[in-house]
C-alpha cells in the first residue's frame, strides 16, 4: 500500500472520542469522533478551542481479503486525498490503522444525506432538484478530469453540509487511473442495483458514462419522488420484485416521465436516461479536442442553462433551496436513528482472526493531511 509523505505528528484512535454511530454500509461503520490530540492537550491555548468533529469510518481488516480489496481501499484513500478542499466532495483529514482496523478520518457533514430529506418530502421542485444535481454535476466533473469514475451515485452518497450544499461521499466503489483526455474503459460490475447503467448491465466496457446516467436517475427520484424503474405487478406479486427483473426493466423499458414535470425537466431527463451511452447527455467525446467534452453540454443544457450561474455555484455564491434545521455542531437530528442509537463500541477481534490478517499488505496506510493539520495548528 502506498505511502503518503508527511511531516506532521503521528495519529491514532487514542486522539479521538467516539461519540456516536451515525452509518453503517456492508463492509464499514462510520462514527462521529472528536479530535483531540495527545499532544496538544495540556496546551492552555488549545484546551479553550472546542474539539474539532470529524466523521470516523471504520474497516475491519478481516474483511479486505485479497489484493482486490487492497486495492480498492488504496484506490478509496486516493480519492479522498484528491477531494480536499473540493466544494462537493468530502475530504480526508487523516488515516491510521490498528491491528485489527483500518481508520479514514473524514469531514463531518452535518445535514443527512438525500435519502433522509427525500423519505420526508417524497419529492422536490424543479427549481431544487436544478440546484442539487448542478453541485452534483460540477463534484462529478471534478472526478473525471481526475481520472475517477464515482460508480455509487445515489441519494444515500449525497450528504447536505451545515449550509444547505452538497458534498458527495463514500468512494468505496470509484475506479481511478482513467485518462479523461482518452477514451479510456473498464469492466468491473458495481454499484447499487437502482443506478447501475445499461452498458455495465451488458457486460459492455463502459466509461464516465454510468456516473451521468445515476445521475439521471437520482434527478427522477428527486423530482418524480419514485424509482424510473417500475416493476409492474410487483405489489400483487412480490417474487417479481427481483434483481433480474429490475435489469431487465433497466435494459428494456422505455423511461415514463411524469407529466406534471416540465418540458425541460423532461428533456434532461431523457438526455440522461439515454440507454446508449454514445448518445447519453455528458458523453460527447470530442476527437478535435482529444478528449471528454459533455461537461460543457450539461452546463448549457435548457433545464439548467441561463437558470445557472456556473462559476457562482461553483464558488457557492448560490443560496441552497434549503439550510438544514441545527442546534449545535453536534447535532444528530437528520441522522436516521437506527444508527445513532447503535451502541457506541469498536468488538475487539478474535485472536486467531488477528493471526490470519497480514499487517505487511498494510504498511504505508497511514496519512496525515497537510492542509487540514495547518489549519488546526499542528503543523
Amino acid at each position: 500500500m502506498q505511502s503518503s509523505p508527511s511531516s506532521s505528528p503521528s495519529i491514532c484512535l487514542q486522539d479521538f472520542e467516539l461519540l456516536k454511530v451515525i452509518g453503517r454500509g456492508s463492509y464499514a461503520k462510520v462514527f462521529l469522533a472528536e479530535y483531540r490530540p495527545r499532544h496538544l492537550r495540556n496546551n492552555p491555548n488549545h484546551q479553550q478551542q472546542p474539539p474539532r468533529l470529524y466523521a470516523m469510518k471504520v474497516i475491519k481488516k478481516s474483511i479486505v481479503n485479497d489484493d482486490e480489496d487492497i486495492d480498492w481501499i488504496q484506490c478509496e484513500k486516493n480519492v479522498f486525498e484528491k477531494a480536499t478542499n473540493h466544494p462537493f466532495l468530502v475530504g480526508l483529514h487523516s488515516c491510521f490503522q490498528t491491528q485489527s482496523r483500518l481508520f479514514f478520518v473524514i469531514e463531518f457533514v452535518t445535514g443527512g444525506d438525500l435519502m433522509y430529506h427525500m423519505q420526508r418530502q417524497r419529492k422536490l421542485p424543479e427549481s431544487s432538484a436544478r440546484f442539487y444535481a448542478a453541485e452534483i454535476t460540477v463534484a462529478l466533473n471534478f472526478l473525471h478530469e481526475h481520472g475517477v469514475i464515482y460508480r455509487d451515485l445515489k441519494l444515500d452518497n449525497v450528504l447536505l453540509d451545515t449550509d444547505g450544499h452538497i458534498k458527495l461521499t463514500d468512494y468505496g466503489m470509484c475506479k481511478e487511473g482513467l485518462d479523461f483526455k482518452r477514451d479510456e474503459r473498464t469492466s468491473t460490475f458495481c454499484g447499487t442495483p437502482n443506478y447501475l447503467a445499461p452498458e455495465m448491465l451488458r457486460n459492455h466496457d463502459y466509461n464516465f458514462s454510468v456516473d451521468w446516467w445515476a445521475l439521471g436517475v437520482l434527478m427522477f427520484e428527486m423530482m418524480a419522488g419514485r424509482s424510473p424503474f417500475e416493476i409492474v405487478g410487483s405489489a400483487e406479486n412480490p417474487d417479481l420484485n427481483t434483481e433480474d427483473r429490475l435489469f431487465q426493466v433497466i435494459l428494456e423499458q422505455p423511461i415514463r416521465i411524469p407529466r406534471s414535470l416540465t418540458v425541460k425537466a423532461k428533456n434532461v431527463l431523457e438526455g440522461f436516461l439515454n440507454k446508449d451511452p454514445r448518445c447519453r447527455l455528458g458523453c460527447r467525446y470530442d476527437p478535435m479536442l482529444g478528449c471528454q467534452a459533455g461537461f460543457q453540454d450539461i452546463c448549457l443544457h435548457p433545464f439548467f442553462y441561463p437558470a445557472i450561474d456556473w462559476q457562482r455555484l461553483e464558488s457557492r455564491q448560490i443560496v441552497p433551496p434549503y439550510k438544514p434545521i441545527l442546534t449545535e455542531d453536534k447535532d444528530l437530528s437528520h441522522f436516521d436513528p437506527q444508527f445513532t442509537n447503535e451502541d457506541v463500541v469498536l468488538t475487539p477481534e478474535d485472536d486467531e482472526v488477528l493471526a490470519r490478517i497480514q499487517q505487511s499488505e498494510f504498511e504505508g496506510f497511514e496519512y496525515v493531511n497537510p492542509l487540514i493539520m495547518t489549519v488546526e495548528g499542528n503543523v
